[in-house]
């Protein structure tokens, strides 16, 4: 099964369409298919689906995960990122324990390239909570709020904006 990712047009419309990646760059290749799909509601996905209808009863495989840090301010609200906390995760970004990682508005988005895919549903819990467990180590620390690894990424079926996506050189979250 060839690196692939699934875009779609809007959050009512799950019908997306796959697109292959280069293994060889897969950064740059996600970069450019996320950049060369934009809009107000362009979404993207690390999962395969049956007939590109992203749904869990449809899910067939994946091997890039999204996981998204959420920014919480001293009332635990989640809230934009204030500048002090933009600081400190766009500094600690590249250091960050995954293949590719932006600032969002309110935190930022992580992506994991696996080296296989899960093509096992029972196996995907298993891996996504593995790899919580690696990046909640890395979280930096700021002094006004906290960052923290939003659970209900989970889904099979989760999918990701991406709007002024760009990816190697960075961008996404204005």
């Amino acid at each position: 099964m060839a690196l692939a990712i699934t875009v779609g047009r809007g959050q009512k419309r799950p019908q997306g369409e796959l697109i292959e990646l280069d293994e060889k760059n897969a950064v740059d290749s996600l970069g450019q298919a996320l950049s060369e799909h934009t809009g107000i509601e362009a979404w993207w996905s690390g999962g395969i689906f049956l007939n590109c209808h992203r749904s869990i009863e449809r899910w067939l495989s994946q091997q890039i995960i999204g996981v998204d840090v959420d920014y919480h301010d001293p009332l635990d609200q989640h809230a934009p990122l204030t500048d002090e906390a933009r600081e400190s995760l766009a500094g600690a970004l590249p250091k960050a324990p995954c293949t590719w990682g932006h600032l969002t508005p309110r935190g930022a988005r992580l992506v994991v390239l696996l080296d296989t895919p899960i093509i096992d549903r029972l196996m995907y819990p298993l891996a996504w909570s593995s790899l919580i467990a690696h990046l909640g180590q890395w979280l930096p620390k700021i002094e006004v709020g906290t960052l923290r690894i939003d659970q209900q990424c989970r889904d099979l079926a989760r999918y990701f904006w991406s709007p002024r996506a760009t990816v190697g050189g960075v961008a996404r979250g204005q």
